[in-house]
């Protein structure tokens, strides 16, 4: 077993109401000292923002992938899954239909050191949410839509040598659109995209892992170009920002301190943007969530090795 173990669950929610919700479970295990991080959010389109978290022991893993510790649970149901979450200034009650799961590469590892990964998937990549929020004194019913990602990891994070991660996603009336791309410390570009569409002329699903990123002269906005589609993002609100690892002073110890102490504190910065998909001639307008972390200081000069080989661009065409 790895002296270092990294599990991470994340729900955002764009809800019919403009708000944006958010429920992360990490766990971690070091040197073989383990810890649970629960955490919530909450954004509203008139400004106000509810940050809540706790930290504690390991998550129970119970039947057909059922995960729960105190503050949070994550359980299969029929056609997709429940997360509830339930701490002091934050409780969410959430059911989540869902009809697709993403891999990228196929297996879902995005960067290898040695024998150890970095994996990532998108078990549920558009769901419709259908709940209860509770803040304050009042609880209201939402509706809206999901993401859930996981992802794990087995490299320390003194050999993950990260200098950035840019990630998103963006939802659309008959479709949704995914990308990730890391910078490592050595330089190397690993980008991994994902368009499905529900409906429409053209293709029907884009899984490739190469893409142009053009933020230059375009302040809040950015552009994704791709061979069969371009994004454009323009920036609606921030959702989180700031320097170190608890930007707002609401999150736990986590890893996360571990590469702050190697490398300098990170810049973290999540964003609601407006989103313009533009496909097989149509445009469809939708809403985008997405976040950029940034290490400045200390990864180059502990680069060893490239984590691997680029391969070619394709695409694959689904019905």
């Amino acid at each position: 077993m790895s002296a270092f173990n990294l599990e991470k669950w994340s729900l955002d929610v764009a809800t019919d109401q403009g708000d944006v919700l958010c429920a992360e479970l990490t766990c971690f295990r070091l040197a073989g000292v383990g810890r649970t991080v629960v955490t919530g959010s909450l954004s509203t389109p008139d400004g106000r923002e509810v940050y809540d978290s706790l930290a504690t022991g390991p998550p129970k893993a119970g039947p057909a992938g059922r995960l729960a510790v105190r503050g949070y649970s994550l359980e299969p149901e029929r056609g997709g899954f429940r997360v509830t979450l339930d701490l002091p200034r934050l409780g969410l009650d959430l059911h989540c239909v869902s009809s697709g799961e993403w891999r990228p590469n196929g297996n879902g590892v995005l960067l290898t050191r040695g024998a150890r990964h970095f994996r990532w998937s998108a078990p549920r990549f558009r769901a419709s949410v259908y709940g209860f929020l509770a803040f304050g004194s009042g609880k209201s019913i939402i509706r809206g839509t999901g993401y859930l990602e996981a992802m794990r990891t087995d490299i320390p994070p003194w050999r993950l040598r990260l200098s950035e991660i840019f990630r998103g996603k963006a939802y659309f009336p008959s479709s949704t659109l995914i990308f990730h791309q890391l910078t490592t410390g050595e330089g190397a570009l690993l980008q991994n995209i994902l368009v499905k569409r529900d409906f429409g002329p053209g293709l029907r699903w884009v899984d490739d892992y190469q893409f142009q990123l053009d933020e230059k002269g375009h302040p809040g906005r950015t552009v994704l170009h791709h061979p069969a589609f371009t994004l454009s993002l323009t920036e609606k609100r921030m959702l989180e920002g700031g320097a170190g690892p608890s930007p707002r002073g609401t999150r736990p110890v986590s890893p996360w301190k571990v590469l702050d102490r190697l490398y300098g504190p990170a810049e973290r910065r999540k964003v609601l943007s407006e989103a313009v998909l533009a496909m097989s001639g149509d445009e469809e307008r939708g809403l985008a969530i997405h976040e950029r972390v940034v290490w400045r200081r200390g990864l180059n000069s502990r680069a060893e090795s490239s984590p691997g080989t680029r391969r070619p661009s394709g695409l694959s065409r689904r019905p």
